[in-house]
């Protein structure tokens, strides 16, 4: 069986029947081939309803019993065995297409393609896009074809030219670039970057506390302009960050120093390692 002869019959029919063809038919026909080749291209297979229904959106269950039987009646689909109610599968099998229209008709899909976007080039000259015109008539490299599977070195060596698609090489090496960017993602911790500096634990906890009441976010920026003001002073990291915590600022910058009481900071910082208590 090859799905991509099973594509090009469904859309053959579909151009030459659009009053008959409708989205679901196409939803569930697709669906169907994909649940044959997962289940390894069984000749019968069961075709349970809730999850069609949930895999193409249909919600009415009678909405899928009507597109299911017109499948058959179409004779894209054999019935096998049908469900005893909406709770069970049908048994079902993809046919080998047989109302097809004659070889003359199965061309009018691929002759309407070519003529429309030979009318499209035309009347776009001043496109700076590119429009590809159909070449091939039939679909080539046929991936998961049991009989001629392609593989990556097969491709490799033939003329790439002959497909009417390009394939990239360094497409999936960019992806994989890209993925281990995207893991060495770093995550900052504002708390444990305190800590790393110098700073002691305790006033760690207290001052991020008094952020949180303020609603200060905690992010690399806020450490590093913390970090720059409290080199500006010139002082005792861990002697600033006390008056810091005793003065409850969620902040600082080095000018606000001047603002504090000039005998109680001199005092304070004349005294490493005692809690200060600025009014």
């Amino acid at each position: 069986m090859n799905v991509y002869e099973l594509s090009r019959n469904y859309w053959d029919y579909a151009f030459q029947n659009p009053d008959k063809i409708k989205p679901n038919h196409s939803a569930m026909y697709f669906f169907a081939i994909e649940h044959c080749n997962r289940l390894g291209w069984k000749e019968k297979f069961g075709f349970p309803t809730t999850i069609v229904m949930e895999a193409i959106g249909i919600k009415s269950y009678n909405t899928f019993i009507n597109t299911l039987k017109e499948l058959v009646d179409f004779g894209f689909i054999q019935m096998i065995e049908k469900s005893k109610n909406q709770y069970s599968a049908n048994i079902i099998a993809l046919s080998i297409f047989n109302k097809a229209p004659d070889e003359t008709h199965t061309k009018a899909l691929d002759e309407a393609l070519i003529k429309h976007n030979s009318k499209q080039s035309e009347s776009t000259e001043q496109s700076t896009d590119s429009i590809d015109k159909q070449i091939y008539n039939t679909t080539n490299i046929p991936i998961n074809n049991n009989e001629a599977e392609a593989s990556e070195e097969n491709i490799s060596n033939q003329n790439l030219e002959s497909f009417p698609y390009q394939i990239n090489p360094n497409s999936e090496n960019k992806e994989k670039s890209s993925a281990k960017k995207e893991s060495k993602v770093k995550i900052f911790f504002f708390k444990q970057a305190m800590i790393e500096y110098g700073f002691n634990k305790d006033l760690v906890d207290h001052f991020i506390e008094v952020r949180k009441k303020k609603r200060l976010v905690n992010t690399e920026v806020a450490f590093k302009n913390f970090i720059r003001e409290i080199e500006k002073t010139g002082k005792d990291k861990n002697e600033v960050f006390e008056i810091i915590t005793n003065k409850q600022w969620g902040g600082f910058e080095a000018k606000w120093l001047n603002n504090v009481d000039q005998a109680n900071l001199k005092s304070a910082l004349s005294k490493p390692g005692k809690n200060v208590h600025i009014a």
